[in-house]
């Protein structure tokens, strides 16, 4: 009962409560409050309290009840909002987080809201939900009231956009002898990072017939194709990427049953499919082998003494090649040494770095790097990119340099290996990066205080 006095000012108030016969007394909402208490011990849900998540302040409730609708006793979802926080998207917001809660932890496949047919507020939130008016009937208390109505299927299409497309394909695998297999990876198995309004549908098609699916023949018959094109994956097969209408971006790796096995069984899947993985079709019993082999786990970066050296090495040896490209004024080059090569080499030192400092969950190919890598890296990354422009590149590599240098001198340290300083210095010396920091400190400081500060060794 700690809510009482919160949640009797809003039911007590006449405005709040019009659509009702009256406002509540005190008692009235001591008995409504009781009433939820029985219903969490009998249904294990009922009216929540919503609470604003920057004070804590109770604002009203909003649920899940079971109520008579028209002779049938229905889940419905109910709420209500203290008056001054009206028009500010709360009670959309918290009926359908109670929608989505349903549909996730019930069995029931549809939810109805109800209402007084004059409540507008109550069955535009209902529609905003997703719901449809499914009923209008007389009412004693209400003289008329609408039903609305969301079932689950209409719930899975408004929370997967790939729904009809996956059904689609699901069709196609149950008529199709050649399909082996559907999986699909990526975004919308993950827990950690889940899909949003900008994620892709990734699906290993394992057929023992490619032909249809390279030839777009099968990927058309999904939906409106606008954008298709194939490009080389994982296990020696290939990918046909789609966008289907303006922005539905579905993966399709296409494999054979003997690709797939070996993907699976050789390690080679285990990098794509270790933040999860959903079997939608099995003909060939590939869930056996895939819980056999597949791990889902986080990324552990390592690399060997000898890898290491090399990749530094490399790294050192293309800051010389890129700045000469520069030197003779093939920007083109030097850009795309400097932005992309390097970068490679970067990205895998700020791995190796962020597992071993703090023992980050590291993404592939820098993926949600915002969320791993500490800030000061990704402030100096800032500074890391260039324009297509001569001065411009030559600074994004020195930034590039002195980036890849900070965190792998650290990174051998912490792992015990042997750092390449002479390989380091010698490409600082070509670069002039001496000559270079003198200079940005002369501008920053003014050259006699930079003299000063030589003297003394700063």
């Amino acid at each position: 009962m700690d809510d009482l006095e919160a949640l009797y000012e809003i039911m007590s108030d006449a405005e709040t409560m019009q659509h009702y016969p009256a406002p509540f007394d005190k008692d009235r909402t001591k008995r409504w409050i009781q009433w939820n208490l029985d219903n969490y011990e009998q249904y294990v849900f009922g009216l929540w309290a919503v609470v604003l998540k920057e004070t804590g302040e109770f604002i009203g409730d909003c649920g899940i009840t079971i109520q008579n609708i028209d002779g049938e006793m229905l889940p419905e979802i109910g709420y209500h909002i203290h008056k001054k926080y009206w028009r500010r998207g709360y009670a959309k917001e918290a009926a359908q987080t109670v929608r989505d809660w349903v549909f996730r932890n019930t069995d029931y496949d549809a939810i109805y809201s109800y209402m007084k047919y004059t409540n507008v507020g109550s069955y535009s939130t209902a529609i905003a939900n997703g719901m449809k008016k499914v009923k209008e009937y007389p009412d004693p208390k209400n003289t008329i009231s609408y039903a609305y109505a969301i079932t689950r299927e209409e719930w899975k299409m408004i929370m997967d956009k790939y729904y009809e497309i996956k059904n689609r394909i699901l069709e196609s695998a149950n008529s199709d002898d050649d399909i082996k297999a559907i999986v699909t990876i990526g975004s919308s198995t993950r827990s950690e990072v889940k899909a949003d309004e900008y994620s892709d549908l990734d699906l290993f098609i394992v057929t023992t017939n490619v032909n249809p699916w390279f030839s777009g023949e099968y990927p058309h018959k999904f939906g409106n194709v606008s954008i298709s094109f194939i490009e080389e994956t994982l296990g020696g097969g290939k990918e046909r990427r789609c966008i289907y209408d303006e922005d539905k971006d579905v993966d399709m790796i296409i494999l054979t049953p003997e690709q797939f096995e070996a993907a699976i069984s050789e390690g080679v899947a285990q990098w794509v499919m270790n933040r999860g993985y959903e079997v939608l079709y099995d003909s060939m019993n590939c869930t056996e082998s895939l819980q056999k082999n597949i791990k889902l786990s986080v990324s552990a970066p390592s690399m060997s003494e000898e890898e290491f050296s090399n990749m530094v090495n490399d790294f050192y040896f293309h800051n010389i090649w890129a700045y000469k490209k520069l030197k003779r004024g093939e920007l083109w080059s030097a850009k795309n040494c400097v932005d992309a090569y390097l970068k490679r080499y970067l990205l895998r030192m700020i791995e190796l770095y962020s597992y071993k400092t703090s023992g980050a969950d590291v993404w592939h190919e820098g993926r949600f790097i915002e969320k791993w890598a500490d800030k000061g890296t990704l402030s100096e990354l800032k500074e890391c990119f260039a324009h297509y422009d001569k001065d411009d590149i030559f600074n994004a590599l020195l930034k590039t340099h002195h980036l890849f240098a900070r965190i792998s001198r650290k990174a051998a340290e912490l792992e015990g290996y042997e750092y390449p300083a002479e390989a380091e210095a010698c490409a600082k010396a070509y670069l002039g990066m001496d000559q270079a920091e003198e200079a940005c400190a002369k501008a920053y400081l003014g050259m006699d205080q930079v003299e000063e500060a030589s003297q003394r060794k700063w």
